[in-house]
C-alpha cells in the first residue's frame, strides 16, 4: 500500500490456483470496505499476470461482480511493467525522460560561457542521474542489451559537464569525472538495498536476496536479484556482513539508565599531561571505588581491525570485520564490554567502561540514534538495572594504566599472527561505505586494461579531478580537453570524414597533444616555460598557467 494505491499479488506455478488465491482476496478486501467505509473503484483498477510464457490467458478477478480490467502493461511507482518484465518500456521511458532533461545540460555547459564544470556535474546527477537511478535495483534485472541502452545517456551527460570533445573515448570520459559506468553504479545500488534488507529479517523479500538455489532456466532473459548479488559479492571478494536488525526502542527515553561521564574533556585542559593518570585515578577513588572498571579500546591497521576489553583480572580480545571504521570498532568494544557484564559477572553491582573514544561516548549519550550498534549498546545498558553502567570518556596515550593496555592488547587483536575469536558484526554505514570502495576498485581494474588509452599514460589512477583555481569554463574545457587528447584541431577531422591533418608547425607529423607540447621542433621556443617536463607534469594542475600561456602565445587557446 501506498497513499492511496494498493497492490495485491500472488506467486504460484498454476494460473488457476493463482486465481482462485487471488478471488479469495479480493472477496475479503470487499468485505472489510464495506465494514470500514472504504471504498475501491474496481473499473480504475487493473490485473495483469507476469509470465514467460506467451499461451496464457489472463484470468478474470472480480471485485464486487465488477471486472478488473486485464492488461499486458502498468505503471506502478514510476515503473513501467509489462507482462514479460522484459522493462523495454520503462527503458524507453527513461531514455525519453532523460534526453529531455539533457537540453538543461546543454543549456548551461556552453564551452565559452558555460557554468563551472563541478556545477554542470551536480547538476546532471540530480536532473539526470537521479532519474536512472531511481529503480535500477528492480529493473536491474533486464537484459543486458536493453540496460546497455541508457549508457549512452549517461555518457553524454557527464561529456557535456566536462567539455570533452565529441570524439573522446568513453572510459577516458568516465576518467576524467570520476564516476563509474552505470553497470557498476546499478549493482552498488542493488547491494545497499540488499543489505537494508539482510538486517531485517521479517522484510518479505529477504529470503529472496541471497537465495543460493539454481539459477531459473530464464536466466538469459531477466537476472534476479539474488544473481545479481552474488555476482557482486563474487566480484568484489566481499563476504557477507552481518548486521543487527533494527528495532524499536524497547525502554523510553525517560527509563533509559544511561549515565555518561565526560568531565575530562574539560579537566584536562587544566593540568600538566604527567599529572593526568593521578587525576584520573582521583576521579575513580572520589566517585567510582566500589564500582568494576573495564577499559575498552578498537584498533585498525591496514590489514586488519581488534579490539580488546580490559580489566584487572582478565584480558579479552576480539578481531573485527577489514571494512569497519574505527568508530564501529570502538563501539563494538564497548558492546562487548556490556556482554561480559551480562555473562561473567553477574554479582557484580556497578560498572565502568572506560574508552577513549569520545564520538561513542556521546553517540551512546544521545537519544533516537540510527546507529543499531549504539542502539543495542543503551538498550543491553538499561535492561542491567538495577545494576548501573557508566560510560566513561579518558583521553588516549596519557598513561592511564588500564588504557595503555587495552591499546596494546587491540593492536595484537588487529595484527595479522594470532589466532583469536572474531566479531563478524558491522554497521550498514560502513557496509554501504565499502560497496562504494569497492565500485571505484571495479572501475580501476576497467581502466587499468586501457593501456592505449592518451587519458591513461598520464593519469593512470582514478581520482577526484579538483578545477584550477579561478579558471573560466573554456578554460577548464581546454585543460580537459587536452589531457583526453582529443581536441577540435587534432581530431575534428574524424567528423568531417576527412584525413588526419599534420602538425600546422612543422609539417613533419600527425598533431597531437603530445606533438605539440614535447616535440613539434618549430615549438622550442614557446616550450620554454615548462621546460624537461613530462606530459603528465604539463598537464597537471600545478603548471595550468603555464599551459594557458602556451596555447595563447601560439594562437591555438581559441581552437581546442
Amino acid at each position: 500500500m501506498f497513499a492511496d494505491d494498493s497492490t495485491i499479488y500472488c506467486k504460484g506455478r498454476n494460473v488457476n490456483t493463482s486465481k482462485t488465491i487471488m478471488q479469495n482476496a479480493i472477496n475479503e478486501i470487499s468485505k472489510w470496505e464495506k465494514s470500514t467505509g472504504f471504498k475501491f473503484g474496481p473499473a480504475k483498477s487493473k490485473s495483469i499476470l507476469f509470465s514467460y510464457k506467451t499461451n496464457i490467458t489472463p484470468p478474470h478477478i472480480y471485485m464486487n461482480n465488477i471486472l478488473i480490467p486485464p492488461t499486458n502493461d502498468l505503471k506502478m511507482l514510476g515503473l513501467n511493467l509489462n507482462n514479460q518484465l522484459n522493462w523495454s518500456k520503462h527503458i524507453k521511458f527513461l531514455k525519453t525522460k532523460t534526453k529531455s532533461r539533457l537540453n538543461v545540460i546543454r543549456a548551461i555547459s556552453n564551452r565559452t560561457w558555460g557554468a563551472n564544470s563541478i556545477i554542470i556535474m551536480r547538476t546532471y546527477k540530480s536532473l539526470v542521474l537521479s532519474v536512472i537511478d531511481y529503480g535500477s535495483v528492480i529493473y536491474g534485472a533486464a537484459p543486458e542489451a536493453i540496460l546497455k541502452s541508457l549508457d549512452p545517456i549517461h555518457n553524454q551527460g557527464i561529456r557535456l559537464s566536462i567539455g570533452a570533445f565529441k570524439t573522446s573515448p568513453i572510459p577516458s570520459i568516465l576518467c576524467e569525472a570520476n564516476t563509474p559506468p552505470l553497470e557498476i553504479r546499478r549493482n552498488m545500488l542493488t547491494y545497499k538495498f540488499a543489505l537494508k534488507r539482510l538486517a531485517d529479517k521479517n522484510n518479505a523479500i529477504s529470503p529472496y536476496l541471497f537465495n543460493t538455489s539454481p539459477p531459473s532456466l530464464h536466466l538469459k532473459k531477466n537476472q534476479p536479484i539474488s544473481t545479481r548479488i552474488k555476482k557482486w559479492l563474487d566480484t568484489t571478494n566481499t563476504p557477507l556482513p552481518k548486521l543487527l536488525s533494527p528495532t524499536p526502542y524497547i525502554f523510553p527515553p525517560w527509563k533509559m539508565n544511561l549515565n555518561t561521564n565526560t568531565s575530562m574533556i574539560q579537566e584536562i585542559q587544566n593540568i600538566e599531561p604527567s599529572e593526568i593518570p593521578k587525576h584520573f585515578n582521583d576521579i575513580i577513588l572520589k566517585n567510582f571505588c566500589n564500582h568494576k572498571i573495564i577499559y575498552t579500546d578498537g584498533s585498525k591497521s591496514n590489514v586488519k581491525t581488534g579490539l580488546a576489553i580490559i580489566t584487572d583480572e582478565e584480558t579479552f580480545k576480539f578481531s573485527s570485520l577489514e571494512i569497519n571504521s574505527i568508530f564501529t570498532i570502538e563501539a563494538l568494544a564497548i558492546l562487548k564490554a556490556i556482554e561480559l557484564t551480562e555473562q561473567n559477572w553477574k554479582n557484580t553491582k556497578s560498572f565502568l567502561i572506560a574508552s577513549d573514544s569520545l564520538s561513542s561516548i556521546l553517540a551512546i549519550q544521545s537519544q533516537g540514534t540510527a546507529n543499531e550498534i549504539i542502539k543495542n549498546i543503551q538498550e543491553r545498558a538499561s535492561s542491567l538495572a538495577p545494576r548501573s553502567v557508566t560510560f566513561m570518556w579518558i583521553p588516549a596515550h596519557k598513561n592511564i594504566p588500564g588504557n595503555e593496555k587495552a591499546d596494546l592488547a587491540a593492536k595484537e587483536a588487529a595484527s595479522t599472527n594470532i589466532n583469536i575469536p572474531k566479531l563478524d558484526l558491522s554497521s550498514f554505514k560502513d557496509t554501504a561505505r565499502n560497496s562504494l570502495i569497492n565500485s571505484k576498485k571495479i572501475h580501476q581494474r576497467l581502466w587499468d586494461q586501457e593501456l592505449n588509452n592518451k587519458l591513461h599514460k598520464i593519469k593512470p589512477f582514478l581520482s577526484p579531478n579538483p578545477n584550477p583555481p579561478s579558471s573560466t569554463r573554456r578554460q577548464q574545457v581546454i585543460c580537459t580537453r587536452m589531457k583526453i587528447g582529443h581536441t577540435n584541431i587534432s581530431h575534428v577531422h574524424l567528423m568531417r570524414r576527412e584525413s588526419r591533418p599534420n602538425c600546422e608547425f612543422c609539417n613533419s607529423a600527425p598533431i597531437s597533444t603530445a606533438h605539440l607540447l614535447l616535440e613539434c621542433s618549430n615549438l622550442s621556443e614557446q616550450r620554454k616555460i615548462f621546460p624537461h617536463l613530462t606530459l603528465r607534469d604539463i598537464l597537471s594542475i600545478d603548471n595550468f598557467n603555464h599551459l594557458i600561456t602556451f596555447l595563447k602565445i601560439t594562437n591555438l587557446y581559441n581552437r581546442i
